[in-house]
């Protein structure tokens, strides 16, 4: 998947303006947020790509995928020397070396191509983290249902607690290391049976789907350690390994 980064550009600035990290320039490691929308294997069907559009079902083809994300946070495995449990917390800290690497409110448009692409990287100081938080505040989604276009917009209020496997994503300097979110946007206009495709437009507010397809979208989010970029969770491409002996 590729990232339009004219949707992009300003919160990535914004992110980065808004990052608590205490690293400075040339100490630590790069730590890069990419991004897939899964394409295959999700109810109802795995969805057929034409044109960089998700065609869903007969009924139901996404065209586009707007999605914005606040306050993202890598948060420590346990506690610093000299830091407490309430100054390991962003707001509760005067200490910049016991907070959080947090970014702010982040605008992403996806194209829906189903790769795995960089949306952008940020220097962390090395270190255990044990969970990435982030908050998922709306949606806008471009579709057609049944030859009619149409736009889908709602805000969500969800906050995502990720935990990395043990023993947590190891930071050390000099290394190079990425997070993959995966979206599976597959999942978000699929009613309750697992299978039955229904109409964007009816989960506007208000109307009868709208908690359906909100539950749907705070369920679709993953992160996990992705450094090879290909998708697979890092403790997962392990286990592949260990099984080639």
């Amino acid at each position: 998947m590729k990232l339009r980064f004219l949707g992009l550009a300003l919160g990535v600035m914004v992110g980065l303006l808004g990052c608590e990290s205490s690293t400075g320039p040339g100490s630590g490691a790069p730590v890069s947020l990419s991004l897939m929308v899964p394409v295959g294997g999700a109810a109802p069907a795995a969805a057929l790509l034409a044109d960089g559009e998700l065609i869903v079902s007969d009924d139901l083809t996404i065209t586009s995928v707007e999605v914005v994300l606040s306050e993202i946070e890598f948060e420590r495995a346990g506690e610093l020397a000299g830091c407490g449990a309430e100054e390991d917390e962003v707001e509760g800290s005067d200490d910049d070396s016991c907070e959080e690497l947090t970014l702010g409110a982040t605008t992403l448009d996806l194209d829906l191509s189903g790769n795995v692409a960089t949306g952008f990287t940020v220097n962390v100081e090395p270190g255990t983290y044990e969970e990435m938080e982030f908050e998922i505040v709306g949606v806008n989604v471009g579709y057609t249902w049944q030859t009619v276009p149409g736009t889908f917009t709602t805000t969500v209020d969800a906050e995502i607690e990720q935990e990395f496997p043990a023993p947590g994503l190891m930071i050390e300097a000099g290394g190079d290391y990425n997070v993959t979110l995966s979206i599976d946007v597959l999942s978000w206009f699929v009613a309750g049976d697992g299978f039955t495709v229904i109409d964007p437009g009816t989960a506007e507010a208000g109307s009868a789907n709208e908690q359906l397809v909100r539950n749907n979208i705070e369920d679709s989010f993953e992160g996990y350690e992705d450094d090879d970029h290909d998708g697979v969770p890092h403790d997962e491409d392990d286990d592949e390994d260990d099984d080639d002996f």
